[in-house]
């Protein structure tokens, strides 16, 4: 998400989409693609919600989630995923004068013409484990904990590592200890999905053994006065 770059992003989200399609096309089984299982886990979850995979225009599609995987070394630091990035650094300028680094020179504005994450109040995560880890030395894939960001905006101790377009990133030893005890510990097997609100600070754990943890994850936007959600990566 930086400067200019909104057609490409959608170009590629589309042939990520198109690949999805082409495969579900080609198979005879219930399920056949990840973006097929989320689809199905989520519309389960919420049933009183339409779950429709987000769109900047005619034919602007996104593409429905990311796969990734996590081998031996890899960690997420302590972040939150929110569209109000842009307003943690603002916020934090004015009341601690600190100063936020941008990762990747991601531009905060930019997100504003992606209308998928601006026309919903809220965004979920949502992640189905493909391939498990080694469970003997990786008992447990993400921390969830119990506060949310706003919870952080006043105390000047707290120090960001850098934000980026959709979430901003902590120097977790400068937070608290009590915003970080008694997480939610969240265990995914191979097949499984968990949806969680990623306002909430999380981190994942370092990976250590020879196998790989591999999943799909996505964004799911969505309101509470809305009949709908979205998908999107």
């Amino acid at each position: 998400m930086q400067h200019n770059t909104k057609k490409k992003y959608l170009r590629r989200s589309s042939s990520v989409n198109l690949l999805y399609d082409l495969a579900k096309n080609a198979c005879s089984s219930r399920f056949c693609t990840p973006k097929q299982v989320m689809i199905a886990a989520i519309s389960h979850i919420e049933k009183r919600k339409v779950l429709k995979l987000a769109k900047e225009g005619i034919g602007k599609t996104h593409a429905p989630g990311t796969v990734r995987s996590l081998n031996t070394g890899w960690k997420t630091p302590l972040h939150m995923d929110s569209k109000h990035s842009g307003a943690w650094v603002a916020l934090r300028k004015k009341i601690c004068n600190e100063t936020v680094p941008l990762f990747l020179r991601t531009s905060l504005t930019q997100v504003a013409n992606y209308r998928a994450m601006t026309r919903h109040s809220f965004a979920a995560s949502g992640i189905l484990t493909l391939h498990e880890p080694d469970r003997t030395m990786n008992p447990y894939d993400l921390n969830i904990y119990r506060t949310r960001w706003p919870l952080l905006l006043g105390n000047c101790k707290i120090k960001t590592l850098d934000a980026y377009g959709v979430g901003a990133r902590f120097i977790k030893h400068t937070v608290p200890q009590d915003m970080l005890s008694n997480p939610v510990r969240v265990l995914g097997g191979i097949g499984d999905v968990f949806i969680f609100n990623s306002e909430f600070l999380h981190d994942t754990p370092l990976i250590k053994g020879t196998k790989a943890r591999t999943v799909f994850n996505t964004f799911i936007g969505y309101s509470m006065n809305s009949n709908w959600m979205e998908m999107y990566a």
